[in-house]
């Protein structure tokens, strides 16, 4: 014959409950250290020529003046020069 006691399950459903706040606790703090990198983005007016026509001007939000050309560049099919980014 089978019988149940009602504090049998205590336990378990305690560690059930502990490991799922663990696990959000670790959840919050990988997604806070993926928005608070240390990275901030600049934004830098960029101007270049495609395949020798001029683009027209982007606003692109980088962390570098670099960054912001190739991002600006990303957009030209073929043959492209980033002529300034600031």
């Amino acid at each position: 014959m089978l019988r149940c006691s009602p504090h049998e399950d205590v336990p378990r459903l305690s560690r059930t409950r502990f490991q799922m706040t663990g696990l959000l606790a670790v959840l919050a703090l990988l997604g806070t250290a993926g928005c608070n990198s240390g990275i901030t983005e600049n934004d830098y007016t960029c101007n270049g020529f495609c395949n020798g026509e001029p683009m027209s001007p982007q606003i692109i939000q980088a962390p570098d003046q670099g960054t912001a050309c190739t991002e600006y560049l990303e957009v030209c099919r073929g043959t492209g020069v980033c002529t300034s980014c600031s």
